[in-house]
């Protein structure tokens, strides 16, 4: 009988140690996932042209502000998991600089372009630019931010006001769960990596 009850024992520590051995997998599983789902805030630094940068290479944003936005975008997005193809993503900011309406010499023009041509549906917002001109000059419709459209990625071009006192909550209503922030002017508070 303490042979046989040995050998139960013995059975019944195998399987805990398998079932522990499997929770712990499925932990790091988890860890993965919760990684893959945190929305990522990007903030960049910028760069002024010293002229010696290749404009085929490169696109401005905004007042000066040299990146190539695509490419980088995609690039985070393929480490999220999240198809660039057909993403919706909302750019915040078309004028030329923050807090006026000036659309003219933006290069947030050129990103919309470059995000279309890797087919994403992109979104443009902007509360100083005048709408009415974006369709004239850009083909560009301005939409209004609401809460109801969910986007996987959120680019940050222009530091208006507007922008800079949102909150981590507003940011949330309009990013998907996993979402992206890509903050050109680094508008976005460190604290909403935590949305």
């Amino acid at each position: 009988l303490v042979g046989s009850e040995m050998c139960i024992r013995d059975s019944l520590y195998d399987k805990v140690v398998r079932d522990a051995r499997q929770l712990e997998m499925q932990g790091a599983q988890l860890r993965r996932l919760s990684v893959l789902l945190r929305p990522a805030v990007v903030h960049i630094e910028a760069r002024k042209s010293n002229g010696r940068v290749s404009r085929d290479d490169e696109q401005e944003a905004g007042s000066g502000v040299i990146i190539n936005i695509a490419n980088e975008v995609s690039k985070i997005m393929d480490k999220k998991n999240i198809s660039i193809k057909d993403a919706n993503i909302l750019i915040m900011g078309l004028t030329f600089k923050e807090n006026c309406p000036d659309i003219r010499n933006t290069k947030v023009v050129d990103v919309v372009k470059e995000l279309e041509d890797y087919s994403c549906l992109v979104d443009v917002h902007d509360p100083h630019a005048d709408s009415v001109e974006a369709v004239q000059e850009y083909s560009i419709n301005l939409v209004e931010l609401n809460n109801s459209e969910a986007y996987d990625v959120i680019i940050l071009a222009v530091a208006h006001n507007e922008y800079v006192n949102k909150s981590k909550e507003d940011f949330a209503c309009l990013l998907k769960a996993g979402g992206i922030i890509y903050d050109l002017k680094n508008v976005v508070h460190a604290s909403l990596s935590d949305i």
